[in-house]
């Protein structure tokens, strides 16, 4: 079995490329790759602190070099914080800058693997998946299988658990892991989303309208930012925008025989 993997992703309206702040891994498309093994990743950098892109960046890539081991991946937090504050320590800012630096970066992440399972099981393919925050996995299998970690859009908050370059280890972190997984088959398609678009996504299934088939139907950066800014612009019944101004990414793992 293979895998077919495509990414979106936009700043939030008003802000520029260099000021995205989500980040994915592997960061290319690919037509076909192996199923057994593949491992990808994304993040939501917190807005409200400094350099958290760059903090979600490096999460991101240590959970695919990791291979999803979430054992190798925590041991590693001690290190990257280290890594990413030597980042931004080469970077001139003024004192305020600074001082707000000093506090920390926080950021979600949501990893994905895929195995082959023993050929004489009646499935063919298996998958876990891991989360700190709210950026969300959804299983499609002509509607929704598996919504995770969150399963309706009532359940997203302003104050979910983040990775922090500050005051946290690995044991801390391991706290606040949430692990599922299950079966996969050919046609299955994964979805990983950070948590705007997957609360905009999970309210507007609650509320009947066609998303999945407005998901299958993304084949280009073009069709996936007329998508955001029309939904930033729409308005709900109390005047509020359907897909709230942020950062927003999207991450499609398609399943082949």
């Amino acid at each position: 079995m293979r895998v077919t993997t495509q990414m979106f992703w936009l700043p939030k309206a008003g802000n520029s490329v260099a000021e995205y702040e989500d980040a994915f891994w592997p960061n290319e498309a690919a037509d076909t790759l192996p199923l057994n093994g593949f491992c990808c990743a994304i993040a939501d950098g917190a807005t409200e602190t400094s350099f958290s892109g760059a903090w979600a960046n490096l999460l991101t890539r240590q959970w695919c070099s990791e291979n999803g081991d979430l054992a190798q991946f925590l041991a590693a937090l001690p290190t990257l914080q280290v890594q990413w504050g030597s980042e931004i320590d080469s970077v001139a800012m003024p004192w305020y800058a600074e001082e707000k630096a000093r506090a920390g970066a926080f950021s979600s992440l949501l990893g994905l693997r895929l195995f082959d399972v023993i050929p004489d099981n009646d499935w063919p393919a298996r998958w876990e998946a891991v989360a700190v925050g709210d950026s969300c996995l959804f299983q499609i299998r002509n509607d929704i299988a598996v919504a995770f970690p969150l399963s309706r859009a009532a359940d997203f908050n302003n104050s979910p658990y983040l990775l922090s370059t500050v005051s946290q280890n690995g044991e801390d972190a391991s706290e606040h892991l949430m692990i599922v997984g299950g079966k996969c088959y050919p046609g299955d398609v994964f979805y990983l989303m950070t948590d705007a678009l997957a609360c905009w996504f999970l309210r507007r299934h609650e509320e009947g309208k066609e998303i999945i088939e407005s998901l299958f139907d993304l084949d280009g950066h073009e069709k996936f930012q007329r998508v955001v800014e029309g939904q930033r612009a729409g308005k709900d019944a109390e005047g509020q925008p359907y897909l709230r101004n942020d950062d927003v990414t999207l991450y499609r793992v398609e399943i082949h025989e």
